[in-house]
């Protein structure tokens, strides 16, 4: 697993949602949406109510599995939530 040194050295991006798609019956909550947080970028997420804001986020956090597409974290296809539990257990050391 990459350390944050070797993520702040390296150009790719930390974090990557590449097309994730998750429906609920017939409504497409997430559907044709994907970028990149580049390491030391902030960045917010803003949209109408219903627009899948929630839903990212459960995705982002491992809290959803989307029906197909994937996230990247530093490189690696895996669950957001496996990371950051790994994260605090760095921190806490």
């Amino acid at each position: 697993m990459p350390t944050a040194q070797d993520i702040s050295k390296d150009p790719m991006p930390l974090l990557e949602a590449r097309n994730p798609r998750v429906s609920f019956g017939d409504v497409k909550a997430l559907d044709d949406m994907s970028f990149e947080v580049q390491p030391g970028e902030a960045v917010g997420l803003l949209g109408q109510n219903g627009s899948g804001k929630t839903t990212l986020i459960n995705v982002l956090t491992g809290m959803l599995m989307p029906q197909s597409g994937s996230v990247v974290f530093g490189g690696e296809n895996m669950r957001l939530s496996e990371l950051l539990s790994t994260a605090s257990e760095r921190v806490a050391a």
